[in-house]
């Protein structure tokens, strides 16, 4: 399923590439690219300006020129897997406001890339990333304007689009003060997270955004085993949070709302249905059709 959704998202990018404007399907797909696997398949159209891999930070990012649009574009990396405890440090370190983690890294590939951009060729700028990287693009959406101040970015708009986004605006209001920059909160408010209730990530306590969030549908799939007080094993159904948080289900259901659900049956597809939630009682003994 993953395949193939991969190669849906870089499908829409290949499409996109010679779009006049950048919409929110494309603005997840971006977010859903800006792993290191992915860059180098980064279809035409999408013109590489800059990357960062910073190891001490964990930091990913890649930047882009979109002559369709005439945009900067700069997609920031999420938690890559369970494994990669830095990212997991430097996102609850964030998340207690006591530490700018990677804001200080997306600020520099922010730079770069309006440095390495064809000049006169970029009208706006837009911001994109999954989990801990739409926290990212959510503090440079605050702070892009007084970043680029000195090279000349001016009066464009910025805007961007998260998804699965972590929110650390208190750790960018904290660079911002260190380094001398100012939050600019209408540019903050321009940028729009895709969310879903059953995605722990979103929900952390510590989370704070400049941005604003829709709510989407969130995924569930069945389960088969003791239940309770029950004695037999019984069907009932669950949150997946791995696929809650996965960035590519962002990208292929971004429109479906949170008055609906995303099903995923025994054999691994995917089915978006009525009800923001399974509407079948559990647990119960008589396996649910399309289980």
């Amino acid at each position: 399923m993953a395949a193939g959704l991969e190669a849906e998202m870089l499908k829409h990018l290949t499409e996109a590439a010679t779009a006049a404007d950048i919409d929110d399907a494309t603005g997840a797909a971006l977010g859903c690219i800006a792993y290191r696997g992915l860059w180098d398949l980064v279809p035409a159209g999408w013109n590489e300006l800059a990357r960062a891999n910073d190891h001490a930070s964990g930091y990913d990012g890649i930047a882009f020129h979109h002559p369709a649009s005439r945009s900067l574009v700069v997609a920031s990396r999420g938690v890559d897997g369970f494994r990669s405890k830095k990212d997991w440090l430097v996102s609850g370190a964030m998340a207690l406001g006591f530490y700018r983690g990677q804001v200080p890294l997306a600020v520099d590939l922010l730079r770069r890339a309006w440095d390495a951009a064809p000049q006169g060729q970029v009208d706006r700028l837009f911001l994109a990333g999954h989990s801990l990287g739409g926290g990212m693009a959510d503090a440079l959406c605050g702070l892009g304007r007084s970043a680029l101040a000195p090279q000349g970015f001016g009066d464009r708009p910025i805007s961007g689009l998260g998804i699965a986004s972590a929110g650390f605006s208190h750790a960018a209001r904290a660079y911002a003060a260190q380094a001398g920059l100012t939050v600019n909160e209408a540019d903050g408010d321009a940028i729009r997270h895709f969310i879903r209730k059953e995605d722990a990530v979103p929900h952390h306590p510590g989370r704070a955004i400049f941005g604003r969030d829709n709510l989407i549908a969130s995924v569930y799939t069945g389960s088969f085993g003791q239940s309770g007080k029950w004695p037999q094993a019984m069907y009932s159904w669950v949150a997946d949070w791995l696929d809650n948080h996965q960035q590519l289900l962002h990208f292929k259901f971004l429109t479906e709302p949170d008055s609906r659900h995303v099903w995923r049956n025994a054999a691994g597809a995917y089915d978006p249905r009525d009800g923001g939630r399974p509407a079948w009682k559990k647990p119960r003994q008589m396996r649910p059709d399309d289980f």
